[in-house]
Parts: structure tokens; sequence; C-alpha cells
């Protein structure tokens, strides 16, 4: 034989109860699938102000172009760097201060 439940009322409260904990579950669910549509393309401009490290050197007074390393939401980004300044060694911590129209960083030394 099956055991029922004969009480309605405690029957009814059982499958809200049952109910609102799937609805909860789906909108938690649904809230951490949408956290990997996160948009994660890289804009130079967003990290200006930020510090890097020189990966390249970099000529001094505009005469050449280095490389940059950047960490910017979790992703290093390797980028041409040139600055108004002496020659920035290998290893060296920039600041960029500015994008030129083609994407190269203008950085100063914090060294």
């Amino acid at each position: 034989m099956h055991n029922t439940i004969e009480n309605k009322l405690l029957l009814i409260a059982a499958a809200v109860t049952v109910g609102m904990i799937f609805v909860v579950l789906y909108f938690y669910l649904a809230q951490q699938i949408k956290k990997f549509e996160e948009d994660n393309t890289f804009d130079p401009e967003e990290i200006v102000g930020h510090e890097g490290e020189v990966y390249l050197r970099i000529p001094g007074d505009h005469l050449g172009e280095g490389k940059v390393l950047v960490s910017h939401k979790g992703t290093v980004h390797e980028l041409f760097a040139i600055t108004d300044e002496k020659e920035i060694p290998t290893g060296n911590k920039v600041i960029i201060e500015a994008i030129t129209e083609d994407n190269k960083l203008i950085v100063r030394s914090i060294q």
C-alpha cells in the first residue's frame, strides 16, 4: 500500500514549499550562467592611468617602440609602447599616460 498524506493543508504547504525551492534554484542558476556572458573585450582606453611592466626596452624620445605587459580584468596584455622620456629598460614599472591613434601606449617610468 502507498502512504498518502491525509491532511490536505499539509500537502498544499509541502507542494508550495518545494515549488518555491525550485524557483529560487532556477534564478540562482540563471544568475550564475549570466556571469559567463560578461563582456571581456579589451579597450585600450580603459588602461590609461594603470601600471604596467616593460617587457622589451622602450627607446627614449619617441625613437622607437618597446613592449609593455599590462594586467586588466584578469588578463595580461602585451602592447607596443613609446615614451617622451629617456630609454626605459626591461623590467621597469611604468604608468600608462595615453593611447595613440594606432593603439600604442604612451608611458612614463615610475622607477
